[in-house]
């Protein structure tokens, strides 16, 4: 439930390939780009943290071996990270999920700037953005890997949209512009931003803005702002539009509004939306989730700003984007499902 990420060192890849033995390989100068370095090595990778009073041999903390299959040593070649402080994007090329949808919007999450390419292998129950069968992980990642002989096939490759936010809070926000006082908050959305009432029993009130211009006034349960690649998530169970995962657009979908008129919009990709909690809300406290888990509190007067983030996260396609896309609505989602109409 918590992903899989698999960085292949260059002696296994060697390996693999047939082309030394691990043991001589170790003496042979190497310069692959998948590289998670054990030892004296030049490369710009993370290094595993030095344990106060241990021994020089590593040790590791699995108990894996020749018996399962995998090479001498190899699991103490395996390294870790600590979210917050160590930088993934310089040190990880590829991404492998192994589960859901969920599997995949968390490691999504582990890169709050640039973030390498996924390949994701249905392991989950819907599997909606999980393309790769886990049967067919062994022909998929063999040419990723360049194990396979002969030139390399290319890859086609979806750059999903992703979110960006900014907190504005009401003490800090000064008549030079929001803009010079709050940076982005170090957090990307894949899916959706929703402001909600949290755990109270009132009815939420906000102000939405779209580039600067009030628009409108949510009073309800609360709002969301989806991508396209979450108009298939919390959006649309909400009853928003579905958006193909190409479409520049981000959808402003209301949660139980109290009113029979309001109705979701889909906005271009150059809006910027701000929400906030006005000074006469019923409410003083209000909830903003990202993908799910609740990540800020607003009192009133703060407000959120959302924008497309300039970080997409770029998927692995199997046969294309539209062809993926059609199979899991048709597939999971069993869109427009039903008897046809006898002649």
């Amino acid at each position: 439930s918590q992903g899989l990420t698999v960085v292949l060192e260059p002696e296994l890849l060697q390996e693999l390939r047939g082309e030394t033995s691990l043991k001589t390989s170790r003496r042979a100068a190497r310069s692959l780009k998948l590289c998670w370095c054990s030892g004296n090595c030049s490369c710009p990778r993370m290094t595993p943290p030095v344990q106060h009073g241990a021994s020089s041999a590593s040790t590791s903390k699995w108990g894996w071996g020749c018996s399962e299959g995998l090479p001498v040593g190899f699991a103490g070649r395996c390294r870790t990270w600590s979210p917050g402080q160590d930088r993934l994007e310089k040190a990880v090329d590829l991404v492998v999920c192994i589960g859901g949808d969920g599997t995949l919007c968390w490691a999504a999450g582990l890169f709050s700037g640039a973030m390498p390419p996924v390949v994701a292998f249905a392991g989950g129950s819907l599997g909606f953005l999980t393309p790769f069968p886990l049967r067919d992980w062994m022909p998929v990642l063999a040419p990723l890997l360049g194990v396979n002989a002969g030139p390399a096939q290319p890859l086609k490759v979806a750059c999903r949209m992703r979110f960006q936010m900014r907190l504005l809070r009401e003490e800090c926000v000064s008549p030079a512009g929001p803009e010079q006082e709050c940076p982005p908050i170090p957090v990307q959305a894949m899916n959706e931003v929703l402001v909600h009432r949290g755990s109270s029993g009132h009815l939420v009130k906000l102000e939405v803005w779209v580039n600067k211009t009030q628009v409108t006034m949510v009073q309800g349960d609360g709002l969301i702002i989806a991508t396209p690649t979450g108009s298939t998530a919390y959006s649309l169970a909400a009853g928003g539009s579905m958006l193909h995962p190409t479409v520049p657009g981000i959808i402003l979908t209301p949660v139980c509004p109290h009113s029979l008129s309001f109705r979701p919009v889909v906005l271009p990709d150059s809006a910027v939306v701000r929400v906030r909690v006005p000074l006469n809300a019923r409410s003083s406290r209000v909830m903003v989730a990202v993908d799910g888990k609740d990540r800020i509190e607003l009192m009133r007067g703060d407000s959120i700003e959302v924008a497309v983030s300039p970080y997409p996260l770029p998927t692995i396609c199997k046969s294309s984007v539209t062809e993926d896309w059609f199979r899991s609505v048709n597939g999971a989602l069993r869109w427009n499902l039903r008897d046809e109409q006898k002649g």
